[in-house]
């Protein structure tokens, strides 16, 4: 690592969730930054010089919250890093001890090292800020994890209940259609879960489908309805890799789920305007599938459909596509066994 320059201005920076601050030592006062709630710690990253040989270290530490004093101008926090360290080039034992302080919106900052002095070296902000969206990252899939299983979990506690059927999509636009779907043709939805899970696409589906090959969730009847994105081949080769059984899946044909709400006659009705009208403005056209729908509701209401819409545009449909279809079919027949299975 290449030796660092030792200035008055050494830089910590501090990140915890969505804050993120690059402090500078030696100044009274840092750049303005307010933080709504302050965390019990953030993490720290800084850096600094080995006395005996130079060595320049970069530390990812600890600012542990420790105490608060009340002031004039509101209460002001102490935060503290204490990180024992042992140089790699010489075998130093060293030790870092920095100071924060919150007060009135305002950051100070001070050290009191052993062994190493702070430094300033070109691009640590950089790799900071690049440290933090990797820590974001996995604390978004770490939660989005703790979702898909309180998710399953429910489903294993309803389909105990009764008979029971979940349906797995990409988005909160699909739940809409579906559940349109499924109440156009009666089907209670006290008995069909359908669900997006995490922030839905085809990565989180097969996530949920996953789970869903556990011992106890397996015994669920389930499916995947996944978009096709013009692209089918490689979809259904994400799912052989992911190992997803063939009857728990359907791509679907089209491009979309927008694809299949392209009735003219029930759009017209949604938007009460006539459907010479609609036929005159797509009639030359080009776009298809979601684009398409929504340069219609561009051109008649001025923004796109929102999911409640899109339901509502199935609801007036006369007739329910084939393939559609043929998947309420398999629900239905899934429902009627397990209900004779009762």
């Amino acid at each position: 690592m290449s030796k660092g320059k030792i200035i008055e201005n050494s830089e910590v920076h501090l990140f915890h969730e969505n804050d993120f601050l690059s402090l500078e030592m030696g100044l009274n006062y840092t750049q303005w930054h307010v933080v709504e709630e302050l965390p019990d710690f953030f993490t720290s990253v800084s850096a600094h010089r080995c006395k005996k040989c130079d060595q320049t270290l970069i530390v990812i530490g600890e600012a542990s919250f420790e105490e608060t004093d009340q002031r004039e101008m509101g209460p002001e926090y102490y935060y503290y890093i204490h990180q024992d360290l042992t140089c790699p080039k010489c075998g130093q034992d060293a030790e870092v001890g920095i100071q924060i302080t919150y007060y009135a919106h305002c950051w100070d900052i001070d050290s009191d090292n052993i062994g190493v002095e702070d430094v300033w070296i070109e691009g640590l902000d950089w790799l900071a800020e690049k440290y933090w969206e990797l820590e974001r990252i996995s604390a978004e899939k770490e939660t989005l994890t703790r979702k898909l299983e309180r998710q399953a979990e429910e489903a294993l506690r309803l389909s105990e209940r009764s008979n029971f059927y979940v349906l797995i999509v990409e988005g909160k636009d699909d739940v809409a259609v579906w559940e349109q779907f499924l109440s156009n043709r009666e089907i209670p939805l006290d008995n069909v879960q359908i669900e997006k899970y995490g922030e839905g696409g085809l990565n989180e589906a097969i996530k949920a489908a996953k789970l869903f090959s556990g011992k106890k969730l397996k015994l669920i009847p389930h499916k995947l309805i996944l978009d096709s994105d013009n692209d089918p081949k490689s979809v259904l080769k994400t799912l052989k890799e992911n190992g997803i059984k063939k009857e728990h899946f359907h791509i679907l044909e089209r491009k979309e789920i927008d694809s299949y709400l392209l009735d003219e006659q029930a759009i017209s009705d949604v938007l009460s305007i006539k459907k010479e009208d609609l036929e005159d403005f797509t009639k030359n056209l080009k776009l298809k599938g979601k684009a398409r729908l929504e340069a219609i509701f561009q051109q008649f209401m001025g923004h796109p459909p929102d999911p409640q819409t899109k339901g509502l545009i199935v609801r007036a449909m006369k007739k329910i596509p084939d393939e559609i279809m043929s998947i309420i079919w398999e629900i239905e027949s899934n429902l009627e066994s397990l209900g004779e299975d009762d």
